[in-house]
């Protein structure tokens, strides 16, 4: 079939333009339901040390996006579900729409996906997620119990067995496309050995890094510098040894205000790089977890340090997948975390799809009426979501859309530098007949790049309304329409911060649906 779009300039002109569309999807379809590739841990030494790059079979996942970050404490989210590898194991997706999701990556900055094999290889999809809101993600190294007393025996007894699980950890990290690992030795280890493992640790960061600047190397609070299995929860001469190697430590659950302010003192500069532990699950953390995990988050964000938040599925896993949703988003508001980092380049572009949907759309079309979920077609988030605004009743791409229930809430937070270039912000949308079509936006400014510490003088808020609007999708009569706004920097205000509806209160009371935002720099010879 046919649909015609109208295509508009600074000059006034136009131009009509015809778009096809295809209605063979079956390519499309067959990504999302084939479910015959998987991805699986490795889970013996012999498994690891027979691992080469050529056994990776899969696409190259999505690169690392580059976002502006917020100074303040650090918030790691170690996702541990189940053992791990459930429905996001599958390269292509499933059809369990309702399976565990994650969608609040504005407010973490890094990702660790964990469970209790030796190597813990993040799946493609989580990596695909992350990396396109932004965010680093971290595979695990585990060993534990009497098999990973023997494992750190075969392993730390010789440096140059060191020497070749150092390359192996790198070289699976750089051809899976993920971005370091979290170390966690959970039994004793041969004090005679322990000068092998702090070396394997200075080894690790300086290959990862080596290979990614932006690799990350993390430690858990499980061991001592004499190889006694002994979780501190603080930092202290028993464990700073590892921390000096390292980018940062995971302190273990069981802290109290003494510990945190103990560990301030052998921090010193370092203070970010101290990931204190909040278990959702509650065991031994203060506050008890899980709906009350705002009150451990207080008090280590309190003495400046940094947040590490262990299984927050947990609102899936225990409190169920019927009302995950509101659980989820309840979880997350709780926490009262501020955004922590921010999309900077251009051009942009999210459909607001979360990796999931009852159906799944392209162009405002139901291509396909069955569930699916595959978190690597999860577009960029930065919304602090309210409950009901995960729309799935219909979409324009993907899954899901945006329902509008807090005006206040900014659709999008940002940090783009408009000294160069004015821009084309492109909104898709569906509005009530009774409602206006003409919706206008409230764009805000900034003087700086700098997102703390703003004066007054330093903001700047404007109204702004389509330069073009017209229909939009593969049908006209679905009722999603576009429309285009442009802006360029005013002044001295160069910096785009956040964009949101502005509506007037009555209209505030009618169900509006976002189904796609683009922001492009401004060209008058190109197609919209």
């Amino acid at each position: 079939m046919f649909s015609y779009v109208y295509t508009g300039h600074a000059d006034g002109s136009s131009i009509i333009q015809e778009l096809s569309f295809s209605n063979d999807h079956s390519s499309l379809i067959n990504d999302i339901m084939c479910s015959d590739r998987e991805c699986q841990p490795l889970r013996t030494l012999e498994e690891v040390q027979e691992w080469c790059p050529e056994k990776y079979k899969f696409e190259r996942p999505a690169n690392l996006q580059e976002h502006k970050f917020y100074h303040g404490s650090n918030v790691i989210v170690c996702h541990d579900m189940k053992g791990g590898y459930q429905e996001d194991r599958f390269v292509d997706g499933c059809s369990d729409s309702s399976a565990y999701r994650f969608y609040h990556w504005a407010y973490i900055d890094t990702f660790i996906y964990f469970s209790h094999s030796l190597m813990t290889i993040p799946p493609i999809t989580w990596i695909n997620a992350a990396h396109t809101n932004g965010v680093p993600i971290l595979g695990t190294f585990i060993v534990e119990g009497d098999d990973g007393k023997a494992i750190c025996e075969t392993i730390f007894s010789s440096e140059k067995i060191v020497n070749i699980l150092v390359e192996q950890l790198t070289s699976i990290a750089t051809t899976h496309g993920f971005d370091g690992w979290f170390i966690n030795i959970e039994n004793p280890v041969n004090e005679l050995n322990m000068p092998c493992l702090v070396n394997f640790l200075q080894r690790l960061k300086s290959d990862m890094s080596s290979k990614n600047p932006q690799s990350i190397v993390i430690w858990y609070d499980s061991l001592t510098i004499k190889g006694k299995l002994d979780w501190q929860n603080e930092l202290n001469d028993e464990n700073i040894e590892f921390f000096r190697k390292c980018d940062g430590i995971f302190l273990n659950y069981g802290w109290k205000d003494e510990n945190l302010e103990k560990s301030a003192k052998f921090a010193q500069d370092r203070v970010r790089d101290v990931y204190v532990g909040v278990d959702v699950f509650g065991r031994g953390c203060y506050g008890g977890g899980g709906f009350n995990t705002s009150l451990a988050i207080e008090k280590i964000v309190f003495h400046s340090f940094s947040i590490a938040l262990f299984a927050p599925g947990w609102v899936h896993e225990v409190m169920g997948g019927e009302n995950f949703e509101k659980n989820q988003i309840d979880f997350w508001r709780k926490l009262q975390l501020p955004i922590r980092h921010v999309p900077k380049l251009l051009p942009f572009e999210t459909n607001f799809c979360q990796g999931f949907g009852n159906s799944l759309y392209k162009d405002g079309r139901k291509i396909d009426p069955n569930p699916w979920f595959n978190l690597s077609r999860c577009d960029s988030q930065t919304r602090n979501y309210h409950f009901d605004e995960v729309h799935v009743a219909e979409a324009f791409n993907g899954g899901s859309c945006l329902l509008i229930r807090d005006f206040d809430e900014p659709i999008l937070s940002c940090c783009f530098d408009l000294s160069q270039t004015s821009i084309d912000i492109s909104l898709t949308y569906k509005v009530a007949q009774d409602s206006p079509q003409n919706i206008p936006l409230l764009v805000k400014m900034r003087t700086t790049d700098d997102l703390e510490n703003l004066s007054e003088n330093q903001l700047h808020s404007k109204r702004i309304y389509p330069s073009f609007q017209w229909f939009a999708g593969a049908d006209t009569c679905n009722g999603w329409i576009l429309a285009v706004y442009q802006i360029s920097r005013f002044d001295d205000f160069i910096f785009l911060y956040s964009i949101q509806l502005d509506l007037d209160q009555e209209f505030k009371k009618k169900d509006i649906l976002l189904g796609s935002l683009k922001i492009s720099p401004w060209n008058e010879n190109r197609l919209v």
